[in-house]
């Protein structure tokens, strides 16, 4: 059954905004989840013990997020919301945009600025679960057991040409040493 987020994407929904829904047991039907024949896809596998964390960033592409092993929340924000708060980081990750902040930080320096920042969506997966994040929501991800979950990024096939184009750029030029080379996410440190 699908569910819809509630409270804290409405204003994403009258904006008329792509937002995240799950699907509880997806996984063992697939003709139910459907992927336009013109979208280009890449495959992401993630594997890690309890407690494995990624830090609050959004994706330059859609993700389907299949739950097989274990369990995982994701906790996600609005796009928009870290780049209110000035929260976005100087480092570089060639297909995603990094915060300096976690969700809590970003909905407390909200508050402080205004009447109130944007609400954190929680959705825990559990094994068969479904989860779309649309391009540019803010997600934090934690393993709450031992997991496995496959992500499959994609978007529409004109639109990730330009996006590709653009992205390589920046990329050509991260590799010449003209942006983010310092505290990127593909160079250790060592080799700075």
């Amino acid at each position: 059954m699908m569910s819809s987020p509630t409270p804290s994407v409405s204003g994403a929904q009258k904006a008329g905004r792509p937002v995240p829904w799950v699907d509880r047991g997806a996984a063992g039907h697939w003709p139910a989840i459907r992927i336009w024949r013109f979208d280009v896809l890449a495959e992401s596998a993630w594997i890690g013990p309890t407690g494995a964390r990624t830090g609050l960033h959004h994706d330059l592409l859609d993700n389907v997020a299949v739950q097989l092993v274990g369990r995982k929340r994701f906790r996600l924000l609005p796009p928009g919301s870290v780049q209110r708060v000035g929260g976005r980081s100087p480092r570089y990750d060639k297909w995603a945009r990094l915060s300096r902040l976690t969700a809590d930080e970003v909905t407390e320096q909200a508050a402080h600025r205004a009447a109130g920042g944007p609400d954190v969506l929680t959705v825990d997966l559990d094994p068969g679960d479904v989860l779309h994040v649309p391009a540019g929501w803010w997600h934090e991800v934690v393993n709450l057991s031992p997991g496995v979950l496959l992500s499959g990024f994609h978007g529409f096939q004109p639109a990730v040409g330009l996006l590709w184009m653009r992205e390589s750029a920046r990329h050509a030029a991260h590799r010449l040493g003209v942006v983010g080379r310092r505290g990127c996410t593909c160079h250790p440190e060592a080799v700075l």
